[in-house]
């Protein structure tokens, strides 16, 4: 489907809107909807809304997507143009504002949801009577690039809670709705904003099962459509997220406005840095660096003891249980994640408890998806084993600091509840660890390679 770019008769397509909106909005008891429980990389089977199943399950949360004319029907020729008119109203309002900027949108109002690392909510927008206003979306979805958030498209949603979406494409336009194995706590009975505590009580909004009807809206060439529900996107989709590069030289290695602690006009690489041809990684100057191999970001370590990217610092797999919950989960890995700049001093759920501290987000590096490497990506690291290499054994690209001793990975060991897989960094190769043991740890984020 074609629609980046093309001129559309506004107050038509509004009116086109409101009048599907309206008829939407109150079904009568003639009308027939049809649901798909949403799995990735499974095709739809699609039954009536009356006869499903919607309980929730006791451990998953689950999606429904929703229409009035499944999949099977074809759309007609005006539900196909106002699906078109829809996209590209919307990329135009989205550049019109200014959101491809991150920071405009947050100047804006826009804020990340409760454990979520791509939806960002704005509550007015969400509150007001719009629905499928591209000037008032009610989410807009930012994507983690090695240049900062970028904008991949936009999420409407319904009015009020038990509204339906408007189906103005027909089967093109997809609306859906999460289904969560808990309540949870709902911000005026739409999106979580926290967990009940053990007596189910929430100490902001009110507890949940259920969210309104939703519909993407992208700005990449999603393979499954521009109203996709899945949230994945292939390295070749995030990849569009940083097209058109700029034409003064690589954006990837520019010096950010703000200069990391540490970084100096004497180690920071000039404005117009360019990498040479081949090179690996690219210093991200924010503690992070990018693999160009794997396309996974890297935490970077720092001299010293006493930090969370201390180079010294060692930790526990487990605390003696099995189970991930040594130092390296319980104390590492929350607070990269978990406190503001990840640097262990604030602890935070959502930006917005970051303000006015540091960089303003919570998670390092603006992330707080950050784990422990596979064994096959933490080997992957390794230029070769010894003794064809100097320790530490990593490519020369690599940032930071490197202690060349045992690392661990979140592998568990095959048939060992008390062993994990670790790897040396001075080429001694990979071995069984006992979980218990202290490690040096080095944090990964991106789609797990396993």
């Amino acid at each position: 489907m074609s629609s980046r770019r093309r001129a559309v008769p506004v107050a038509s397509v509004l009116l086109a809107v409101a009048l599907a909106g309206a008829v939407a909005g109150a079904a009568g008891p003639d009308d027939a909807f049809w649901v798909s429980r949403f799995t990735p990389g499974t095709p739809r089977t699609w039954i009536p809304e009356a006869d499903a199943d919607l309980r929730p399950h006791p451990t998953d949360m689950l999606m429904w997507e929703v229409t009035r004319t499944p999949a099977a029907t074809e759309p007609t020729a005006e539900e196909r143009q106002r699906a078109d008119d829809l996209v590209a109203r919307s990329r135009a309002a989205a550049e019109r504002h200014g959101w491809l900027d991150f920071k405009n949108a947050v100047d804006a109002g826009y804020e990340l949801i409760f454990a979520d690392h791509q939806h960002y909510v704005h509550r007015d927008y969400l509150l007001d009577d719009r629905v499928l206003d591209p000037d008032r979306p009610e989410f807009v979805m930012y994507y983690e690039t090695p240049r900062g958030p970028k904008l991949a498209g936009f999420m409407y949603m319904v009015d009020r809670p038990d509204a339906r979406g408007p189906q103005i494409g027909g089967p093109l336009t997809l609306w859906h709705y999460h289904v969560w194995p808990q309540p949870v706590c709902l911000f005026e009975r739409r999106y979580p904003i926290g967990l009940p505590d053990a007596a189910g009580q929430c100490a902001a909004g009110a507890p949940g099962g259920k969210s309104p009807e939703m519909m993407h809206v992208w700005f990449v060439e999603h393979p499954e459509g521009p109203f996709s529900t899945s949230m994945h996107l292939s390295p070749e989709l995030r990849a569009q997220l940083l097209e058109p590069a700029p034409a003064d030289g690589d954006p990837h290695c520019k010096l950010p406005a703000v200069v990391p602690a540490g970084v100096t006009l004497a180690n920071a690489p000039a404005l117009d840095y360019v990498p040479a041809p081949g090179t690996r990684f690219r210093n991200n100057w924010n503690g992070t660096a990018y693999d160009r191999l794997t396309g996974l970001e890297w935490e970077l370590k720092v001299e010293g003891a006493g930090c969370p990217h201390c180079a010294a610092e060692r930790y526990t797999w487990s605390s003696g249980s099995g189970n991930a919950d040594g130092t390296a989960h319980l104390a590492f890995l929350d607070v990269l994640n978990n406190t503001c700049d990840g640097d262990g001093r604030t602890r935070c759920d959502e930006p917005a408890d970051c303000k006015g501290i540091g960089s303003g987000f919570c998670g390092f590096a603006g992330a707080h998806d950050w784990r422990l490497p596979t064994e096959r990506e933490l080997r992957g690291l390794l230029t070769s084993i010894a003794p064809a290499c100097s320790a530490p054994c990593l490519d020369a690209s690599m940032p930071g600091a490197h202690p060349s001793g045992v690392h661990w990975t979140s592998t568990a060991s095959p048939g060992l509840r008390q062993g994990a897989r670790a790897v040396f960094f001075d080429g001694r190769g990979v071995v069984d660890g006992r979980k218990t043991e202290h490690a040096h740890v080095r944090a990964v984020r991106g789609e797990s390679v396993r």
